[in-house]
């Protein structure tokens, strides 16, 4: 995962996790209750001043829970499993941006032409 994220950074993404912070008296999905309205503000902000069309990448059924936020309506959008689990690696939709983001091959492979 290490390796994943430090690629995606690379590649321009943001990483932002749903829940900033876990409380231990509480469960994440309540946590993530406490900072929506911070996510709405911070994503309405960041497509004020994006250039271009962003899209959210929305790993895990808490991160899942952004698009149902006001702003999120300005963005394009990949729900996908959260990459702890196995069936990540099998996703269509991922497969597909990290193709495009050439992320799926070993560093030094040939790249295909066809």
């Amino acid at each position: 995962l290490g390796e994943l994220f430090a690629n995606l950074e690379r590649s321009g993404f943001l990483m932002l996790n749903a829940t900033p912070v876990l409380h231990p008296q509480r469960k994440p999905a309540l946590e993530a209750r406490y900072w929506s309205r911070f996510l709405d503000c911070l994503l309405n902000r960041i497509a004020q001043n994006a250039s271009r069309r962003i899209t959210l990448v929305l790993w895990g059924q808490i991160a899942k829970l952004l698009a149902t936020l006001p702003a999120s309506a300005g963005y394009d959008q990949i729900i996908c499993e959260h990459p702890y689990n196995l069936s990540f690696i099998g996703n269509p939709d991922m497969q597909r941006l990290l193709s495009t983001l050439r992320m799926l091959q070993q560093p030094g492979t040939p790249r295909s032409t066809v």
